[in-house]
């Protein structure tokens, strides 16, 4: 690859130290391949030797299992990056959906001098001033932060979460060359930008990181959840203590209680099984279609069980929103699968602007109603709402329908509790919890006070109109009177077809100057001058081996059908 194309690409990048290990992982695990295809010269780039008992361990390996397993080694950034990709099945199949899923970002905890030197610049005070005891040893550590129980002076039970050190530093290295690679493999044609849309998964990723290097946004994160389940007695969020909390540490209550799929170790006829499975199912269902804001990562490990059956929900670090308008559109959907309605199915799909003019819709209908004639009849409590997500992103995916990423965490968070709810409970009916919450919206998006209002903001936007446009068709007639009317058009698709016309006015351009010196130098021949070498004219000999040259490299450059002519 050119040198002047690999600084352009990678111009914001600081440590390409950074870089060459990434590019090294990925040839480790054998994708040496890839990392050829992006042309990069010896000093920047220079694939190690390989071992070959390892190669013959990775044949054993699926793609997807080696690529798991370069996100787990290279760490956070990539860690996250495969995780918003276990969230794409509609762009990177099943297969790889399933492995990225499967990322541990468990590490081993960095040591207590460094955590105390972090707390103690971002609360401005020793650590003995703020905690009355303060444990050194961990309770987990992850690639972002790790966690340590402590109690303030106050004699609260807390935990204390603190973010890795110089993590925001690495992040923003990792993510400046992902992006690089991204636009490299763009360029080169490695990946297709219209199925894949790399640039867009890292912008993704981008505002996923963002928000959880920011531990401030968990915090309001808990608040509102917080907020939301006030008067919920089955549901209990631990407060956040503002006082110690900053975007790189993070305080709130400590829940006594054990993990939801831990309750086994508790006495018989302690806990509830199904009335927890059930609390646990609506209490996602009322996040997603009351309020519009919901846990999307609620494994085992975020949801306790404390006293009287009580559900504790911990880590705001993942959380998706969806618009009034989503809401009903997923309401639609729900109602329109479980009705065999395809027709509402793909209006639903046009409402959200997932479906191109380019779709085939005849061959989706009938691939919609082959999906759905599958479940009809079955009874309710027999369907896994993780089966029919997983067959409609087959749809999905087979027909290149746009997903919005909020759906996608949707999705995983309803396969996640399902699980969960399951585990606790195998004749669990997630379908009919659900329908209550789908009818009650679609009730409201048909409650005769909102048409009223819907129709007078129609009348308010009419008449908005009809008394601004006589000024603005007088302000358009005085431009076009004035010829200061100016119209701007753009045009699509046709960049390729200019760059053509370019090289090709360029190559007639050559041409005409290699003709005009092989003219002008016979010219010179022929009347003879001054300076000459062996008889011959040197002016007449410096013109055609110009011309010579010039040819040369314009003959090179059709041949390749590229190039600056």
């Amino acid at each position: 690859m050119p040198i002047h194309l690999f600084q352009k690409t990678f111009q914001d990048i600081r440590n390409i130290a950074r870089l060459r290990q990434v590019l090294a992982v990925l040839a480790q695990y054998g994708f040496g391949w890839a990392v050829d295809k992006l042309k990069l010269e010896p000093r920047i780039f220079h694939r190690p030797t390989t071992n070959k008992q390892k190669e013959e361990q990775l044949k054993q390996m699926s793609i997807a299992q080696r690529l798991r397993m370069v996100m787990e080694e290279l760490g956070t950034t990539f860690i996250k990056l495969g995780q918003v990709l276990s969230l794409r099945p509609d762009l990177v199949g099943h297969e790889f959906a399933s492995e990225f899923e499967q990322l541990q970002s468990d590490v081993m905890p960095f040591p207590f001098e460094q955590i105390k030197e972090i707390i103690e610049e971002e609360l401005k005070k020793p650590l003995k001033d703020i905690f009355f005891i303060f444990d050194k040893e961990s309770i987990s550590a992850a690639s972002i932060a790790q966690v340590h129980r402590a109690v303030l002076y106050s004699g609260e039970e807390v935990i204390v979460k603190v973010q890795r050190p110089k993590l925001k530093k690495l992040v923003t290295t990792d993510l400046s060359i992902i992006k690089g690679l991204a636009k490299l493999a763009v360029q080169l044609d490695i990946i297709e930008e219209q199925l894949y849309h790399p640039i867009d998964i890292v912008e993704e990723l981008e505002k996923a990181l963002i928000k959880e290097l920011d531990f401030n946004i968990e915090g309001r994160s808990a608040d509102r959840f917080a907020s939301n389940f006030a008067k919920d007695k089955s549901v209990y969020i631990p407060k956040t203590y503002w006082k110690y909390t900053t975007d790189k540490v993070l305080t709130q209550e400590y829940l006594q209680g054990v993990k939801i799929n831990q309750i086994d170790t508790l006495p018989e006829g302690q806990v509830d099984k199904k009335l927890i499975a059930r609390n646990g199912v609506r209490l996602l269902l009322r996040q997603v279609f009351i309020f519009g804001f919901f846990h999307a990562d609620p494994h085992p490990g975020n949801l306790y069980v404390l006293d009287n059956n009580i559900i504790g929900l911990i880590d705001f670090g993942m959380v998706g929103r969806l618009s009034g308008h989503t809401k009903e559109a997923i309401a639609d959907m729900f109602i329109g699968i479980l009705t065999r309605d395809i027709d509402k199915i793909i209006r639903v799909f046009i409402d959200l602007d997932a479906i191109d003019e380019d779709v085939d819709r005849r061959a989706l209908y009938n691939d919609l109603l082959d999906f759905i004639d599958r479940y009809y009849q079955i009874p309710l409590n027999q369907l896994h709402i993780g089966l029919i997500i997983s067959e409609i992103w087959q749809n999905v995916a087979h027909h290149r329908i746009r997903v919005l990423p909020e759906l996608t965490l949707l999705a995983k968070a309803l396969i996640t509790i399902e699980g969960v709810g399951r585990s606790l409970d195998p004749d669990l009916d997630m379908i009919s919890e659900s329908m209550p919450y789908a009818k009650e919206i679609l009730l409201n998006k048909y409650n005769p006070r909102r048409f009223i209002k819907a129709t007078w903001e129609t009348i308010y936007d009419t008449t908005r109109l009809i008394r601004i446009l006589p000024e603005e068709l007088r302000l358009v007639l005085r431009k076009t009177r004035l010829g200061n009317l100016k119209i701007e058009l753009q045009h699509l698709g046709l960049e390729d077809l200019i760059k053509q016309l370019e090289r090709s006015s360029n190559r007639i351009s050559a041409s005409m100057i290699i003709a005009a010196l092989i003219v002008g130098s016979s010219i010179i021949m022929v009347t003879g001058v001054k300076y000459s070498f062996k008889g011959l004219p040197i002016l007449g000999i410096l013109g055609y081996i110009v011309a010579a040259l010039l040819g040369f490299w314009l003959v090179i450059a059709m041949l390749r059908g590229g190039g600056k002519f």
